[in-house]
């Protein structure tokens, strides 16, 4: 069961980083078509993280607190990159 913590666990790092930088480009394109496209692709990825903590509930996946540490926490992709190459 170790392996599929892991990947659960590395899937679950993937939307965290694809939701940081969504943010961003709903920053900036606010009130443009593509604006709009990642509102909604934001959405959506919000509702499959919900999903995904569910099963891992349900597995009795814990959930990792690295994924959290390689996100930069707020730094940028440029150092949130050099945080996780430490």
């Amino acid at each position: 069961m170790k392996d599929l913590d892991s990947y659960l666990n590395d899937h679950l790092a993937g939307s965290i980083s694809a939701l940081e930088l969504i943010a961003h480009w709903v920053k900036v394109h606010k009130g443009e078509p593509l604006g709009r496209f990642f509102v909604e692709t934001e959405r959506e990825i919000k509702a499959d993280q919900d999903t995904l903590r569910d099963v891992m509930r349900t597995l009795g996946v814990e959930e990792q607190d690295a994924p959290g540490r390689c996100m930069g926490g707020g730094k940028g992709w440029p150092r949130a990159i050099d945080d996780c190459r430490r």
